[in-house]
């Protein structure tokens, strides 16, 4: 069973998604990189991974993503 973390975090021009100290591909729009990230970290959980979200605000606020918070970053 693997500990995975990833960390979303603001850059120039959008966001991007760091996993275990390693930088993904940029988004333009923070909820993709959100709610990208949130699907990949249910299906490593469903093969018994363990996966931790991060998000860093802006202001340098750290929260924790889990799941159920997708509903937060949905476009409507």
């Amino acid at each position: 069973m693997a500990h995975i973390k990833y960390n979303v975090v603001p850059i120039a021009h959008g966001w991007q998604v760091n996993c275990n100290g390693v930088a993904g591909m940029p988004y333009s729009e923070l909820s993709d990189a959100v709610l990208d990230t949130l699907s990949m970290a249910e299906q490593l959980r469903k093969h018994g991974d363990r996966v931790e979200v991060q998000l860093l605000q802006l202001d340098g606020t750290r929260s924790v993503l889990e799941t159920r918070d997708a509903h937060l970053f949905a476009r409507r």
